[in-house]
Order: C-alpha cells, then sequence, then structure tokens
C-alpha cells in the first residue's frame, strides 16, 4: 500500500504534468472503478492537486473533482502516447492534448470518484490531524 510519502510524491510529479491540462473524457476500463456523483458533461482543466491523507483530490476549473484512493497497489501512470495502455489499467483520464493518465491497480481495490468541487468527501471526516500541520502536537495526541 502506497504510504503518506509515496502518495505526496505522486501528487509532487502530477504538479509538473497535468496541472493546466483539459480533461477531455474519462473512460473506465473496470467496472466499479470510477464513482459518478453528478452526470459530466465537461470537468475542464485541472487546476490543483493536494492530498487529504491518501486521498488524492484533483480540482478543475468547471466546479468538479476527483478524488482518487490508490488503495493496495493503484498508480497512476502518465503517458504520452494514447495507443498505450498499461496491464492493469482500471480507468483513463484522456487530456485534450492527446495525453492520458492511466490509473493503473493489479488488486482492483482502487477508486476515482468525480464530485462538485464543494461537495464534502465523506471517508475525510474519519481522518485525524495531517501529519505536518500546526493541529499536528503534543496536545492533540494527548
Amino acid at each position: 500500500m502506497p504510504e503518506l510519502p509515496e502518495v505526496q510524491t505522486v501528487i509532487n510529479g502530477l504538479n509538473s504534468l497535468v496541472i493546466g491540462k483539459e480533461i477531455q473524457k474519462i473512460i473506465e476500463l473496470r467496472s466499479g472503478t470510477l464513482e459518478w456523483q453528478i452526470p459530466i458533461t465537461s470537468l475542464g482543466k485541472i487546476e490543483s492537486i493536494s492530498r487529504r491523507g491518501k486521498y488524492i483530490i484533483l480540482q478543475t476549473s468547471l466546479h468538479y473533482k476527483l478524488v482518487i484512493h490508490l488503495r493496495m497497489t493503484g498508480k497512476l501512470i502518465f503517458e504520452r502516447d494514447l495507443d498505450k495502455t498499461s496491464s492493469h489499467s482500471r480507468a483513463e483520464i484522456i487530456f485534450a492534448d492527446k495525453t492520458k493518465l492511466i490509473f493503473d491497480d493489479v488488486r482492483t481495490f482502487g477508486k476515482i470518484e468525480v464530485m462538485k468541487k464543494n461537495d464534502d468527501i465523506p471517508a475525510l471526516k474519519k481522518l485525524g490531524a495531517e501529519p505536518l500541520s500546526d493541529k499536528f502536537n503534543a496536545e492533540y495526541l494527548i
């Protein structure tokens, strides 16, 4: 399972690759990988990528967010060739510039959830303080 430092490393890499890219479509290659809270016609451009716990959150310009959890074996692969795929591809985020982000997951536990930007992410309510935040201190631990 990717631990917090690996998840942050994924975000750092994605920041240089996909910020500003317009999402053309998302293709679900294995049923159950995507969870749609709302019908989507266009998601817009990726404006920012952040993390809360091990959840990767991509905010878009059209008031949506993609919430990705890699679970045990998930990974995100940036690909410049639309014809290339990976052996355990579960979903693909296709960009207008003909590049894509592949969600690869051997064990198939990972998820991508598409939601409105301002909607709460239910799973985040259970998480404690971020380990590098000011809230994570001796008083919090007592």
